[in-house]
């Protein structure tokens, strides 16, 4: 394809690098203070998504033992919440291309507020169930819309910093989640522990407000990439799908039974076995931002989606090792491994897409996307869950290491019907180097 339509594709005719700021457009992306608060605030969006079902995560075992949950009654909590964000993420990321991006970032904390609260508050398994079911409908749409953000406010060859710095906001509540909550729940109770996260929802409205950009009348869709018919996203879109779907269903399963994992077959102490989630988090903090960078000036990301897949598949095979010897070690080497890894895997994901949909395609087509990611996320959890009851830990880890192995196979093969991207101008010395992963 030529590169004036891969151009059109990646930034669209409105958002060339050289623009000056029109009016309405707020802060641009060509300078570094409001890249920085801008990619600060939409951080902020995607910690706020997943707070309700990460913070259940790292309280599994207080929250198990005071509401009497089995091992798939705790998977189903996030298994739902993440099938309410799949359909969601498909329906509302067409009205993430129609609406203002600061209206709807004001409803996502809004629902993630609320979500928080009823979860504080459930006294029992059926309302725990109410709280994530509201928290899946706000992380569906935390994807769209900061995609959004970042394709009309920052400029081609910058968005790699923003996108990984965006995508960590994840890993910034995985984090601060599993380093703070198992320890306050020790001396204030869960419930007072989980209803903490709330600052970060008041954080979030303030950032909006002061940063998000009054975005310009949207114009209608042109076509996409591969020259589709007007309207339609590219090919590559489903491959990413598929990808972010196997993934998907591993690294949540991984996120949600880590903690409990680590606390029944090692026998850490509640606060340690949630620390393991920190691990994951704070190395995946800074692995995703490197990765955004990486995916920016890279001409083969799928290589880079490969390599990423198997790394997963060989921390997985760490864990069904831990589980088989009961070596506590090797749980911290298959955390950080995953964590600087596959975890980061989709930011990698979408600065693809963003390279390969049109601009004003880009809520549409990342709620496709989204559909597959929250569908590995609602299977994974509980089928994990299920395994676990039937076969026990050791043999569950190795199914999840199949799922990233076949994720692995699957753009290794699809990479050559795919073909490359094009380097931003600004990196293409680097394209090559990051093209050998």
């Amino acid at each position: 394809m030529p590169d004036q339509a891969r151009g059109t594709a990646a930034g669209g005719p409105d958002l060339p690098p050289t623009r000056p700021r029109a009016a309405g457009d707020g802060p641009a992306g060509s300078s570094g203070a409001s890249r920085l608060a801008l990619s600060a605030t939409l951080a902020v969006v995607m910690a706020a998504g997943p707070l309700a079902v990460f913070a259940l995560s790292a309280l599994g075992p207080v929250v198990t033992a005071e509401l009497h949950l089995s091992h798939s009654q705790f998977g189903l909590l996030a298994t739902l919440a993440f099938m309410v964000a799949a359909p969601s993420a498909v329906i509302l990321g067409r009205w993430v291309d129609r609406y203002p991006a600061r209206r709807i970032l004001v409803g996502v904390f809004a629902l993630s507020g609320l979500s928080v609260t009823v979860t504080a508050v459930a006294p029992s398994f059926g309302w725990l169930l109410v709280g994530v079911l509201i928290g899946g409908v706000a992380m569906s749409v935390t994807n769209p819309v900061t995609n959004r953000v970042v394709t009309r406010h920052v400029p081609p060859g910058q968005r790699g910093g923003v996108m990984g710095t965006k995508q960590s906001g994840v890993q910034v509540s995985q984090f601060l989640i599993g380093l703070t909550l198992p320890g306050l729940a020790e001396h204030v109770g869960w419930r007072t522990a989980l209803a903490a996260t709330l600052t970060m929802v008041l954080v979030g409205f303030v950032l909006t407000y002061l940063f998000i950009p009054v975005a310009a009348k949207t114009a209608p869709p042109t076509a996409a990439r591969q020259g589709g018919p007007r309207g339609t996203v590219p090919s590559d879109v489903w491959l990413l799908l598929a990808y972010s779907f196997l993934t998907g269903a591993a690294i949540q399963s991984t996120n949600a039974y880590l903690p409990l994992f680590a606390f029944e077959r090692l026998s850490l102490s509640s606060a340690t076995a949630g620390f393991t989630v920190s691990v994951v988090g704070g190395i995946g903090l800074v692995a995703r931002i490197m990765w955004g960078r990486a995916a920016d000036r890279s001409r083969k990301p799928w290589r880079i989606l490969a390599a990423m897949s198997a790394s997963g598949a060989m921390a997985t095979c760490l864990l069904a090792a831990a589980s088989s010897t009961t070596t506590a070690w090797l749980i911290w080497a298959a955390a950080a491994l995953s964590g600087a890894t596959v975890v980061a895997s989709n930011v990698v994901v979408m600065m693809t897409l963003v390279r390969v949909v049109d601009v004003r395609l880009v809520g549409t087509a990342t709620g496709l996307l989204a559909l597959g990611l929250y569908a590995g996320f609602a299977a994974g959890p509980v089928s994990f869950g299920l395994l676990v009851e039937a076969v026990g830990y050791a043999s569950a880890w190795l199914v999840v290491a199949g799922a990233y192995s076949a994720a692995a196979l699957l753009v290794l093969a699809a990479r050559r019907t795919a073909g490359d991207l094009p380097a931003h101008a600004a990196a293409l010395q680097e394209a090559d180097d990051v093209a050998a992963l």
